[in-house]
Formats: C-alpha cells, structure tokens, sequence
C-alpha cells in the first residue's frame, strides 16, 4: 500500500514537473519565436540594424549573457504583442458577448443542452475559455491534459507566427514605418488586450472560485485498504492477549 502510494505520488510529481518545463517552452515557441521572426524579418530587409543597437548598449559594456537575455527578453515582448493580435478578434467577441450575458454567467450551465444560447454557447464552449469543471479536473488528474496543453501552444505559435509573417513585410517592406510607429501600433494592440483582458479576467476568478468549493465540498474516497489493515491489526493484538 505504501508503494503505492509513493509511486503515485511520483508520477503526480513527474507531470507537475513536465507541466513546468512545458509552461517554458510554451513562452520560448509561443512568444520568443514569433517575436524573433518578425525581428529577423526586419533585419533581413535592413531596416533593423545590428550596428545601431551595438553602438546604444556598447558603451554600458554589458556582457556577453546579459546581452543574449536582452535579445531573448526584446524578442519575447515582440511575440506577446504578435500573440495579441492574433487572438484579437476572438478577445474582442469574448468580451462583447460576456458583457451582454453577465447575469448568466454568475452561474453559468453545467451543460451546454440546446437550451443555452448560441453566443452564451460559443463563449462558454471557447478553447482559450476557462470554466470550474475543468480546474477541477486538472487538480485531480493533471497528466490528461498534457496533449491539450501541447496543443494549445501549436496553436499559439501559429497564430503568433501568421501574424509575423504578414505583419513583418507590411511594417517592414511596405509601410516602412519607423520605430516609433511600430511602437505606437503595438501600443494600440496592446490597449485593445488590456481591455479586453478584465472581463476574460473576472470569469477566471469566478471559475476558481467554484472549482475551490467544489474542490473543497467533495469527500475524500473512503479507504477500505485502511479500515481492513486496522481490523487485521486488531484481530491480532486480541489473538497475542488471549
């Protein structure tokens, strides 16, 4: 009995560790790559230029790693704003449609039955959406989700790196847009998400809210094992006294 409980304790710490290593990679190809594209594509075309930025951080004689941390950092902030905008639209729908259901979703339905309203529907039923029964579920068994998670960032990475690909050429071949206009465009990007981001965010907390009282409200499973080992044990202390 306590083998195994060891061993399943292990493999619960084995995939909470590979979900760790999993949220790095998540950030390296979801973000940092998209971001270091779109960087690429400037540079290729000549509109970034190594030299340039050399000249800015040589005289700070930054080292050799802090300088790669930089550049991982610099083409990180450019993936999330890459990421932004390929989920934008999707954010903008999420937060029009939370907004006209706010009352429903206090307490949204267990089950999406043909009842429940297409739009309430489409929000609920969204894959970027979290909802209480699957917190719940991943508290219990974590290691099903590990394919969803793998993915959810195959699809991030997509998105991230459509936009990339398209964004690139335009601001960097076609417009020609100049740092500070990148700048101000990523910024609008950016305002759009953070707006958007509030109700994404009070749905979060709601759901968590539920998975923790469900969490908390479900009984522990009755260990039989347990209760036949004390019985045994018992049977044995009254056997060694008579």
């Amino acid at each position: 009995m306590a083998a195994s409980n060891g061993s399943g304790g292990g493999w619960a710490g084995v995939v909470q560790e590979l979900l760790k290593t999993f949220l790095i990679l998540r950030d390296i190809f979801g973000y940092a790559l998209p971001g270091g594209v779109f960087l690429g594509i400037g540079m290729f075309v000549g509109r970034i230029r190594m030299q340039a930025i050399s000249g800015v951080i040589s005289p700070f004689h930054v080292p050799t790693w802090a300088a790669a941390i930089l550049i991982v950092a610099g083409c990180y902030a450019v993936g999330h704003v890459l990421a932004s905008a390929a989920y934008l639209l999707s954010d903008i729908g999420k937060a029009i449609v939370a907004r006209k259901y706010r009352a429903e979703l206090l307490d949204p339905p267990v089950t999406l039955d043909a009842g429940v309203q297409p739009r309430l529907r489409w929000l609920l039923d969204n894959p970027t959406e979290v909802t209480a029964d699957l917190l719940v579920l991943r508290s219990k068994q974590p290691e099903i989700f590990v394919d969803l998670d793998r993915r959810e960032t195959m699809t991030l990475l997509s998105g991230a790196l459509l936009v990339a690909l398209t964004a690139g050429p335009i601001i960097f071949c076609w417009l020609k847009l100049g740092l500070c206009a990148t700048l101000l465009v990523g910024a609008a990007i950016l305002v759009i998400d953070f707006a958007t981001a509030f109700p994404h965010l009070r749905r979060v907390k709601m759901a968590t809210r539920k998975a923790g009282e469900k969490l908390a409200a479900a009984k522990p499973p009755e260990d039989y094992q347990k209760h036949l080992q004390d019985l045994l044990d018992a049977a044995t202390e009254f056997l060694k006294k008579h």
